[in-house]
């Protein structure tokens, strides 16, 4: 019985597997992380709706997660950036702000 016997921890294997799949995708936003913005920001539904299939796969697409945009409230749009809302995602009206980078021809997204 010379063979070594490699147990591997349930736990970490799990655990190694989500982070492969998170830096394969860096900008996605984490349950954990959506949850810390809920407790910081205070808004209500932000954790659900940041990883809602709607708002997973924008960022599968290359959106990035910007910001909350109140019903009163309007943004600047930078050069070089493209913008998508979700809308109404909680009894305030309040928006997601989403954004990804475009070519200089406006044609194509950059993947980060």
């Amino acid at each position: 019985m010379d063979d070594w016997v490699v147990f591997v921890d349930p736990r970490k294997q799990k655990r190694e597997q989500r982070q492969a799949k998170y830096e394969a995708c860096p900008h996605l936003i984490s349950p954990v992380k959506a949850q810390q913005l809920q407790s910081k920001l205070r808004i209500e539904n932000l954790t659900i709706t940041l990883l809602s299939p709607e708002a997973l796969a924008l960022q599968k697409d290359g959106w990035i997660y910007t910001r909350v945009i109140r019903p009163e409230e309007t943004y600047e749009t930078e050069e070089g950036w493209e913008y998508t809302m979700i809308t109404n995602f909680n009894k305030y009206g309040d928006s997601l702000l989403f954004r990804r980078k475009m070519l200089s021809d406006g044609m194509e997204p950059i993947q980060d």
